[in-house]
């Protein structure tokens, strides 16, 4: 753990250095590496907020088609990408945080969005792993929550519990697997409803959503990351088949539609 400890803290550090800007938005829109286009009716391009020691990058759409549903799209994901900062309460309690953004699901109708990165509060001696993501409905212009897309109840934790755990240790040097495994299948039914229920809000996080419960989307797959001890990385994932999810827990058989498309 001291190990990678001090690899985060020396990215932390190196960013620390660079950093600049007071809340200002660095725009990638003319690097083309930065931009992704597998065939759908919009392009995406990178975005960066730069605000001290704070960098945040995000999505933003072009070529949509439609300007009112682009700017709608757009600011959720803006808002949502920068709301990682109630991880600590605020921007004005952020020592150092760098967040970096994966395009999990881009459909014409569904975009799905991982953020991940490193981050520490201005009272603290470590940094911790982060994981949230955004999921927006293109069409009409709202957040998807895991509860909008499936049945959260005891039927469905007996297929969360089975799901494939996704290691943030690639190296197996420790025992995550098997711990963060076990506080899942350690946690009574009702409690881990609510945490499943409460997920994707990053509005007053710690009271809302405190278990830092997030999905993000995929082909055939839904992945959920919740918060787990900082000895275990601070936070777990469980990738789902949506072969694995039986048709009587779906809610909103679009978005399904669009999940389980080749």
């Amino acid at each position: 753990m001291k190990k990678i400890m001090l690899l985060i803290l020396t990215v932390l550090l190196t960013f620390t250095v660079s950093a600049c800007g007071d809340g200002e938005n660095t725009s990638n829109k003319n690097i083309a590496s930065n931009q992704v286009n597998d065939g759908v009716n919009y392009k995406v391009n990178k975005e960066t907020y730069n605000e001290g020691s704070i960098s945040i990058s995000y999505p933003q759409i072009s070529e949509l088609g439609d300007s009112s549903k682009e700017s709608t799209v757009n600011q959720i994901l803006k808002e949502e990408a920068i709301k990682g900062v109630n991880y600590f309460n605020g921007k004005e309690n952020v020592k150092v945080m760098q967040i970096n953004y994966v395009i999990m699901l881009k459909h014409n109708d569904i975009i799905s969005v991982k953020y991940t990165g490193v981050g520490m509060a201005k009272n603290s001696s470590e940094p911790i792993n982060m994981i949230y993501s955004t999921n927006v409905n293109i069409k009409n212009g709202t957040k998807i929550r895991l509860k909008n897309i499936l049945s959260i109840d005891k039927n469905f934790l007996e297929i969360f519990r089975e799901s494939s755990y996704k290691s943030l240790n690639p190296n197996k040097d420790y025992d995550w697997d098997d711990r963060n495994r076990e506080a899942i299948e350690s946690t009574p039914d009702g409690s881990l409803i609510e945490k499943l229920t409460n997920s994707d809000i990053l509005d007053d996080i710690e009271s809302k959503n405190p278990d830092h419960v997030f999905c993000y989307l995929k082909n055939n797959t839904i992945t959920i990351a919740i918060k787990t001890e900082h000895d275990l990385g601070d936070v777990a994932e469980f990738e789902i088949l949506t072969d694995n999810i039986p048709k009587k827990m779906r809610i909103n058989n679009d978005i399904w539609n669009i999940i389980e498309s080749d």
